[in-house]
């Protein structure tokens, strides 16, 4: 997705959160703001899959 089809968002956060992503942003050169986005990228995989792993365990226990 190119950065024109970006939508830009204003969020808060506490302190401790924002101090996590500022710790982790500075270790590894990458933007808060990116750090941000990639999160929550993986928690809408995460909640995407979750109504199925009842099922994937169940066709593994079949095998």
């Amino acid at each position: 997705m190119g950065q024109d089809e970006m939508k830009r968002v204003n969020i808060r956060v506490s302190p401790e959160v924002h101090e996590w992503f500022k710790i982790r942003s500075d270790k590894t050169g990458i933007p808060m703001s990116s750090l941000m986005y990639l999160a929550l990228e993986q928690y809408i995989q995460q909640q995407m899959v979750l109504p199925h792993i009842a099922d994937m365990v169940n066709e593994l226990k079949d095998k």
